[in-house]
């Protein structure tokens, strides 16, 4: 019975090892590992609804230390084709550092969780969110989105 086991599992690594590497050739966005930044010069925030703007890149850092940068439409673009795709599944956790005032030296820290594909107008990104870890006000001068793919 084991060895039907180790088969099984040996074959699943080789899919999933599969996925991954079609995902890199074919430039998705997708792949474990990969850990995505979003900067942009402030936003706000109403309603489970974030806008961010000023986004003029994202910065996609991957497992294989590539570095990808997507003007705002191609990255909203390239979730929305994985997305539809069923690719992808729960929310997606990030955390979101803020500056609530021109001067802030220290920038304020928040949980949230990404509900589905943002949309994108010009250089502003907009996420539908829920709030897990603390507050976010309803104008902010600065922000900073980062999540990781696992």
């Amino acid at each position: 019975m084991s060895w039907k086991l180790a088969i099984l599992g040996a074959a699943m690594v080789v899919a999933t090892i599969g996925v991954i590497v079609t995902n890199l050739q074919e430039g998705a966005i997708w792949s474990m590992g990969q850990e995505i930044l979003q900067s942009g010069s402030g936003g706000t925030y109403a309603d489970g609804v974030l806008v961010l703007n000023d986004i003029e890149t994202t910065s996609i850092y991957g497992w294989d230390r590539k570095i990808e940068y997507l003007a705002p439409d191609d990255f909203v673009a390239r979730w929305c084709d994985v997305d539809d795709a069923g690719l992808v599944g729960d929310p997606l956790l990030a955390e979101l550092d803020i500056w609530r005032d021109e001067g802030d030296e220290e920038s304020e820290r928040v949980r949230v969780a990404l509900l589905g594909p943002p949309s994108v107008l010009d250089d502003q990104i907009t996420y539908q969110i829920d709030i897990l870890e603390g507050s976010i006000p309803g104008q902010f001068v600065e922000a900073m989105l980062y999540f990781r793919l696992n």
